[in-house]
C-alpha cells in the first residue's frame, strides 16, 4: 500500500512539475505581441510644469517576451501574436550590447528631433550641433570590429573633421577596398587614432564595414527634461513632437481628446516607416484612444497605413486612423479639427 501511495504521489508531482514548466518554463522563442500606450505627458516636461491641457498624447508599445510553451502555442491562436527567433529580436544587431545601444540611440535621436522640430514650429530658439558619427554596430566580416567599439564617436577621417555625415562618404568615394584609413575617435574621456583596413562592398566600393548615426547636442531656449527610462527606439518621434508642441504654445491643439500613434522624426520633420504596426492598432484601441496618427505610405516597400486601416477593419474600431507624412500634416490635421 505505501509502496502504491509513494508512486501514486510521485506521479502526481512529475506531473505537476511538467505542467508548471508547460506554462511558465522560458524556451528559445520569443513572442511580440500588443502592448499599451503611455500618455506622454508623465514622461516630458518643459521648465518642470505639467501640461494641463485636456485629452493626451501618447506612445504605443509593442511588448517582447520569451515563451512558454503554453504562449508558443497560444500565439498559433492569437491573430495579433507573432513567435521569433532571438536573432529575428535582435534585428539584424551582433548581439545584445549592440541591440540595446542601437535602441537607446535611437530613443534620444527620436527625442533630439521632437524637440527641435517643436521649438522651430513654435518659433523657439532651437540649435544642432554636430559631434561626430557614432558606432552602432559591425557589418559581417568587419574589420574595423577589432579597434573600434560601440558607442564610439568619429571625429576626423584622414585628419579632416566631420562636418556632417555626408564627409565620410565623401572621403570613401575616393578611398579603394583594402586601403587604410586613419580615425580620431572619442571613447568615454579619451582620444584615440586608429588605422582601419576598408572593406569591399556589393559595388566593389570601399566602406568601413560600421553602422553609423549622428552623435549631436541640442540647444534650446527653454529646458526640456524626458524621464523615458525603459523605453527604446525610434517609434515614439511625432508624438514625442505634438507633445512638446503642446506645451510649448499651450494651443489646446487635441481638443480634449485621447489621441495616440507612432512614426519615427528627422530633422526635416518627416515622419518614417516603423515596425509593429498592426500590434499598436490594436494597443490603441484597448486604451480607449479615438484618434491614431500612422506614417503614410510614399515608397512602394511601405506598408504602415495599409496595415493600420486593414487591422483597423478587423477590429471594427472607433478609432479614426489618420495618415501623415509630417509633422506639419498632423500639426495641420489638429488645427483644423472643431
Amino acid at each position: 500500500m505505501k509502496a502504491k501511495r509513494l508512486k501514486k504521489i510521485v506521479s502526481m508531482l512529475v506531473f505537476l512539475i511538467l505542467l508548471l514548466a508547460f506554462f511558465f518554463y522560458p524556451i528559445n522563442r520569443y513572442v511580440e505581441k500588443p502592448g499599451g500606450i503611455v500618455d506622454l505627458s508623465t514622461l516630458v516636461k518643459i521648465n518642470n510644469q505639467k501640461d494641463k491641457e485636456k485629452g493626451s498624447f501618447s506612445l504605443t508599445y509593442v511588448t517582447f517576451q520569451q515563451a512558454s510553451c503554453y504562449q508558443l502555442l497560444r500565439a498559433h491562436f492569437e491573430p495579433y501574436w507573432d513567435v521569433m527567433s532571438y536573432e529575428q529580436v535582435l534585428g539584424g544587431s551582433t548581439n545584445q550590447e549592440s541591440y540595446d545601444f542601437l535602441q537607446n540611440y535611437y530613443f534620444e535621436n527620436a527625442q533630439q528631433m521632437a524637440v527641435y522640430n517643436a521649438f522651430k514650429a513654435a518659433n523657439e530658439k532651437a540649435t544642432i550641433q554636430f559631434n561626430g558619427l557614432y558606432v552602432l554596430d559591425f557589418v559581417d566580416g568587419s574589420k574595423a570590429k577589432k579597434q573600434l567599439k560601440v558607442g564610439d564617436i568619429i571625429t576626423h577621417v584622414n585628419d579632416q573633421k566631420l562636418e556632417n555625415s555626408l564627409t565620410l562618404f565623401q572621403v570613401l568615394k575616393n578611398e579603394k577596398p583594402g586601403n587604410q584609413l586613419k580615425l580620431t575617435v572619442k571613447r568615454g574621456n579619451k582620444t584615440l587614432t586608429m588605422d582601419i583596413t576598408l572593406m569591399k562592398d556589393d559595388q566593389n566600393q570601399a566602406k568601413l564595414g560600421i553602422i553609423i548615426g549622428s552623435a549631436i547636442d541640442l540647444k534650446t531656449s527653454q529646458k526640456v527634461a524626458f524621464d523615458a527610462e525603459g523605453f527604446g527606439g525610434p517609434s515614439a518621434g511625432l508624438m514625442f513632437t505634438l507633445e512638446i508642441y503642446e506645451q510649448l504654445t499651450k494651443e489646446n491643439i487635441r481638443h480634449g481628446q485621447k489621441i495616440a500613434g507612432t512614426g519615427t522624426m528627422d530633422e526635416l520633420g518627416n515622419v518614417g516607416q516603423i515596425g509593429g504596426i498592426d500590434k499598436k492598432i490594436v494597443s490603441a484601441d484597448k486604451a480607449g484612444v479615438e484618434l491614431f496618427f500612422v506614417p503614410k505610405d510614399q515608397q512602394k516597400e511601405d506598408d504602415n497605413e495599409k496595415i493600420a486601416k486593414k487591422v483597423a477593419k478587423q477590429i471594427h474600431t472607433k478609432m479614426k486612423i489618420v495618415p501623415v507624412a509630417t509633422f506639419n500634416e498632423a500639426l495641420t490635421y489638429l488645427k483644423n479639427q472643431k
